[in-house]
């Protein structure tokens, strides 16, 4: 992959997104569940961004994947490799974006298929009772999916879908959070009052 795959002197961000990845991890002490870390998988889920986008790298969700696992793994204190392989692998907003399941086991872990699959899904009508009850780990995981999606959604959605979602966030994710307490408590909270404040809700 070409680190100037997006035109001369020009940095690829996704180039960059997936080194990051890798240090990042690296400096936490992950060890990912395929050899090369994560790297093979985070291009594998990069493929499809970059023929929808059109190497239009700087496009708000085009780096969703990276972010999500940082975000999981810095805010949420996820350490488990599976769950970040699938949190690299999950995309609420763009679900057909995502990696197959047969290319996060090969790349990730059957684990990682199972925990990107107990993930609760935007639009569940048991969403809150899901979120409570899953698993510690894949709830982190949801809620750092959900925080980046909601920090970008409005520079690329349209103004109906960032406010279906915020809402959703507002009355779901964010409650849950709070329960949580925590980084991802203040997190959710600064970000509801910033979309509050600026007349986005």
């Amino acid at each position: 992959m070409s680190f100037e795959a997006f035109g001369p002197g020009e940095p690829d961000r996704g180039v960059q997104m997936v080194r990051r990845v890798s240090l990042e991890t690296e400096a936490h002490g992950v060890r990912a569940p395929a050899g090369d870390g994560f790297r093979a998988l985070h291009e594998a889920v990069m493929a499809p961004r970059r023929k929808r986008f059109e190497g239009d790298d700087h496009h708000p969700a085009f780096l969703h994947p990276g972010r999500t696992l940082i975000v999981a793994l810095t805010d949420g204190g996820v350490r488990d490799p599976d769950a970040l392989a699938a949190a690299l692998a999950l995309d609420t907003a763009l679900p057909d974006l995502e990696v197959d399941d047969a290319t996060l086991a090969r790349l990730g872990s059957e684990r990682a298929v199972e925990m990107r699959a107990a993930v609760p899904r935007p639009g569940d009508e048991a969403l809150v009772e899901r979120l409570v009850t899953a698993e510690t780990v894949v709830r982190s995981v949801a809620l750092a999916e959900r925080l980046d999606q909601l920090r970008h959604i409005r520079l690329w959605a349209s103004p109906d879908v960032a406010r279906d979602m915020a809402e959703e966030v507002r009355r779901g994710y964010a409650p849950v959070a709070r329960r949580e307490g925590g980084v991802f408590a203040r997190r959710y909270a600064w970000l509801l009052g910033r979309l509050e404040a600026a007349g986005g809700s």
